[in-house]
C-alpha cells in the first residue's frame, strides 16, 4: 500500500537541516571575536565663507589720496541761451580740480580749484576733521544750476558738513598761500557723475565713523 503524498512533508531535506547549523556556527564564532572599538567620526561642519574685512583707516587715507584727485578732475560745458542774440546758445567751459588731498590723524585736506572760461582761476584749501562730521548730513546730490542752463556732464557734489555742537569746526584758506583760515561748517566735493560721488561719499562716512564722528538726532 503506497503512502499518501502529503507524509513526504513530514522529514524535511538534509539541505535545509544544513543550513541552520551552519549559520548557528557562524553566529557563535561570530560571538567569540573580540569587538573593535568604534571610530568616532566627527560631524561634518559647513565651511562659512569669509567676508572680507572692512577697510583701516590708513587703507581708506590711500584710497582717497588716489581716486579723489582722479574723480575731482574733470571739464564741464555750460549751455545757456544768448540773452543778446535770440536763438543763439552760449557755451561757457569749466574746469574742476582737486589737489592736495591727505588724510592723516583723522584730519581730511584738500584744495577745490575751479576755472570758468577765461577767468582766474579759484582755489580753496580745506581743512575738516572728520570726528566733527555729521553722518547724517553727509551725502552726494547733484549741483545747483542756473535756470535755463543746461549742463554735460551734470556736476554732482559731496557735502560734508560739521555737527550743530561743532559749531564752524572746519577752515578753509583762499588762495591757499593765504596764511588766514576762514572757520566754515560745510566743505564740498564735485564730481563728473553720481557713481563717483557716492563712492566718496561712503568712503568719508567709513572714515568718519572710524573717526569717531557721530549722528545728528535729525
Amino acid at each position: 500500500m503506497r503512502e499518501p503524498p502529503t507524509s513526504r512533508l513530514r522529514d524535511p531535506p538534509m539541505r535545509l537541516l544544513v543550513i541552520p547549523l551552519v549559520l548557528g556556527s557562524t553566529l557563535a564564532a561570530a560571538a567569540q571575536q573580540p569587538r573593535q572599538p568604534q571610530r568616532s567620526v566627527p560631524p561634518r561642519t559647513s565651511q562659512a565663507k569669509s567676508t572680507p574685512s572692512e577697510p583701516t583707516l590708513a587703507e581708506t587715507a590711500a584710497w582717497f589720496v588716489r581716486q579723489l584727485p582722479a574723480f575731482g578732475t574733470f571739464f564741464v560745458h555750460e549751455y545757456s541761451a544768448s540773452r543778446v542774440s535770440p536763438g543763439d546758445t552760449i557755451v561757457i567751459e569749466t574746469q574742476y580740480s582737486l589737489t592736495g588731498v591727505t588724510l592723516d590723524s583723522c584730519l581730511l585736506r584738500y584744495t577745490t580749484s575751479i576755472k570758468v572760461a577765461d577767468t582766474p582761476q579759484e582755489d580753496y584749501a580745506y581743512r575738516i576733521p572728520l570726528v566733527s562730521t555729521d553722518l547724517l548730513l553727509l551725502t552726494a546730490d547733484s549741483a545747483w544750476t542756473l535756470p535755463r542752463t543746461r549742463q554735460e556732464p551734470r556736476v554732482w557734489s559731496v557735502r560734508i558738513k560739521a555737527i550743530p555742537d561743532a559749531g564752524n569746526a572746519f577752515s578753509y584758506r583762499h588762495p591757499p598761500s593765504d596764511s588766514i583760515e576762514e572757520p566754515a561748517d560745510v566743505g564740498g566735493l564735485e564730481f563728473s557723475n553720481a557713481e563717483s560721488a557716492q563712492r566718496v561719499a561712503r568712503a568719508l562716512q567709513h572714515a568718519a565713523t572710524l573717526c569717531g564722528a557721530k549722528r545728528s538726532p535729525f
